[in-house]
């Protein structure tokens, strides 16, 4: 599920992470569906139900150098983000919910460079984006074979 605004640079990571890996595998994969959430996670919340994992794709400030990964399980996001959030639920609302329906939770997170307004992704959140769309496009061709 990618989150976040393409308005603000880099913390548009997430939706287009999401739309790459929608373009590259999922209407081709069996295993994989792609959900573009953008700022409204939560209207999706009924459908990621019917799934057995959701990972969450977002810009994520940890304090590391811009384009640093991170990988997140559930529990550590409802940890760290119990409700304050730019979206309308936090990503710690949201996991407990999915966690409550029988589903796993990762956050797949992006340090942002810039989230100022009008702004592309930085090239260094640009070039993580792209060695993640093509590790999960692999990953999901696998999973299909």
């Amino acid at each position: 599920m990618g989150l976040g605004n393409p308005m603000f640079g880099d913390d548009g990571c997430g939706v287009r992470l999401a739309e790459i890996v929608a373009q590259r595998v999922a209407s081709r994969s069996s295993m994989l569906s792609v959900i573009v959430a953008g700022i409204s996670p939560e209207r999706h919340l009924a459908a990621s139900c019917a799934h057995d994992t959701v990972v969450f794709a977002d810009a994520v400030e940890c304090g590391q150098a811009p384009g640093t990964v991170i990988l997140m399980a559930g529990d550590q996001i409802v940890a760290r983000y119990p409700q304050v959030s730019t979206h309308k639920l936090s990503l710690g609302l949201l996991a407990k919910r999915l966690a409550d329906a029988g589903v796993k939770t990762w956050l797949l997170g992006i340090q942002p460079g810039s989230m100022a307004p009008g702004a592309a992704l930085t090239r260094e959140v640009a070039a993580s984006v792209d060695s993640l769309a093509c590790v999960l496009a692999d990953a999901a061709r696998e999973a299909d074979a």
